[in-house]
């Protein structure tokens, strides 16, 4: 891993509490044994999607750790309502664990390990990316790594702000993404 970052946002949802963790990782690969090609465009997708899948498995596992075995915020999930909702952070302090527990937290994952390195460094420029959108591919976007982006969900408020404001941000219904019957 080369680079990590991770950003929590804190909404409302039906007026409770709701984080989403964004965590973007930069991965370089060291060492290959065996006849796989990690040049190729379709190899970097199937690392990246068992790299997401690890990491989403280790996030959450980590997460119900703390929230139900432990019973505790390791993650500053309070701190992040305090900052962004402090009327509603003053009635729910004094329960914040019981509340903590018995809520339901949001990780978005987005492993990019070396997408955008490799595409910057050979010169390629996709015509879009599709599915769950993350800032991640709105900073892509605004790169010009990619020339638009259809977006069945938006995991963060980035996403959702550059959908609001960007015209090469496009909605995308989930038959139109996973329907191939369904034409565009």
């Amino acid at each position: 891993m080369t680079n990590a970052k991770a950003k929590q946002i804190a909404t409302l949802v039906n007026e409770k509490p709701f984080i989403t963790v964004d965590i973007n990782v930069e991965a370089n690969i060291e060492t290959v044994s065996g006849e796989f090609d990690v040049t190729k465009e379709e190899n970097i997708k199937i690392i990246e999607r068992l790299a997401e899948e690890k990491g989403t498995m280790v996030c959450e596992k980590t997460l119900k750790k703390a929230q139900k075995e432990l019973g505790v915020d390791i993650f500053g999930f309070g701190e992040t309502i305090h900052r962004t909702y402090p009327k509603l952070w003053a009635s729910l302090k004094e329960n914040w664990n019981d509340s903590l527990i018995s809520g339901a937290g949001g990780i978005s994952l987005a492993v990019t390990s070396f997408l955008r390195k490799y595409m910057i460094e050979h010169n390629i420029k996709g015509s879009f990316a599709s599915g769950g959108i993350t800032a991640y591919l709105t900073d892509m976007l605004e790169e010009g790594l990619f020339d638009s982006l259809f977006d069945v969900q938006c995991f963060d408020l980035k996403a959702i702000e550059s959908l609001e404001k960007n015209s090469n941000h496009l909605r995308m219904s989930a038959s139109q993404y996973g329907n191939p019957e369904v034409s565009a």
